[in-house]
């Protein structure tokens, strides 16, 4: 049985994914979005991404091994992959910057607000028309 992942490091001319991954990798990190064995296993290293001491892509090669898995994160950043990543909106917000020929850091800049948009979308309670919805909605049989 093969294992699920969400993506592989890849190294290279052709098809380099080590700056573009490795932000992602800092922004789940940075976000709290690790499962807890890997926030407690690999305390140190995490501190030193929030610190920007350490890069997404080290982190990656290091700790992940080149792989990004999703045992790797808690529920929530698992949603988050699926929804971001897996679907290609992450690929597309990566195009639309257009040079994405930066060090890892000012390539986190650049993209962490548009990921970011995407996990405040997600993490937001139901919107206002559905919280009044649920009010004005009377079930049978309650009073």
């Amino acid at each position: 049985m093969t294992q699920q992942k969400y993506a592989s490091l890849v190294l290279g001319s052709q098809g380099n994914n080590a700056q573009s991954l490795g932000a992602l990798v800092a922004f789940l990190v940075s976000n709290n979005l690790l499962s807890a064995w890997l926030q407690d296993g690999y305390a140190a290293a995490v501190a030193r991404i929030q610190m920007q001491d350490l890069s997404g892509a080290e982190f990656l090669t290091t700790v992940l091994h080149g792989e990004l898995l999703p045992e790797h994160l808690n529920a929530e950043g698992q949603r988050f992959c699926q929804a971001y990543f897996i679907s290609g909106d992450f690929e597309r917000d990566l195009d639309s910057l257009g040079d994405t020929d930066l060090e890892d850091w000012l390539l986190y800049d650049k993209v962490s607000p548009l990921m970011s948009k995407v996990l405040m979308a997600q993490r937001q309670p139901a919107t206002r028309l559905g919280r009044i919805a649920a009010k004005v909605l009377q079930f049978p049989g309650r009073r």
